[in-house]
């Protein structure tokens, strides 16, 4: 969706977009070539006088090439979409979602990481303690912290952090965590 927005000016992905091409890569597959692949599609469908049976037409072309019912790329999509806003970073806009902006600082630093674990046993670890965050270091959470209280300034409510601790992680949770 970054990427997206990189490109066109809008991070808005739609429900087909998610069901035909975000849900059937993997990290095999270059980011740039999803996105063309993605504005490609909407060349298309933009082109096609019949918005509708386009629509049908791609589910089942899709459905016949991943030997799937065309009805599941809905369906994954629609979860997809439901987990996706239940992490607070995007919210529905239309008939898809897009970045919620007071979050994308964050939303940055998280898809930076590309790290894969090394071993079963750091997947195990991760399994049980849960994944880190971008947050979760002093640094990043830094620069989380900057994004919000400068997002608020400009929205003029006053917010300084000059009297409170930002030694750890933890005391900049805090502050990000505060009405």
């Amino acid at each position: 969706m970054l990427d997206l927005e990189r490109r066109t000016g809008d991070s808005t992905l739609n429900f087909l977009e998610m069901g035909l091409y975000v849900q059937m890569t993997s990290s095999d597959n270059p980011l740039e070539d999803v996105v063309s692949r993605i504005l490609a599609f909407r060349t298309d469908r933009n082109q096609s006088t019949n918005k509708r049976r386009f629509d049908q037409d791609a589910l089942n072309a899709a459905a016949d090439n991943h030997n799937y019912v065309a009805g599941t790329f809905k369906d994954y999509a629609d979860t997809n979409f439901r987990y996706l806003k239940a992490t607070g970073l995007v919210q529905s806009k239309g008939r898809g979602i897009t970045v919620v902006a007071e979050k994308r600082v964050f939303m940055e630093q998280l898809v930076a990481d590309t790290g894969i674990p090394d071993s079963d046993r750091s997947i195990l670890i991760t399994i049980c303690k849960g994944a880190t965050l971008p947050t979760d270091n002093r640094e990043a959470a830094l620069v989380v912290l900057d994004d919000l209280v400068s997002q608020l300034n400009r929205r003029g409510v006053p917010y300084t952090i000059a009297d409170r601790p930002v030694h750890t992680s933890a005391d900049i949770a805090v502050l990000r965590a505060m009405k």
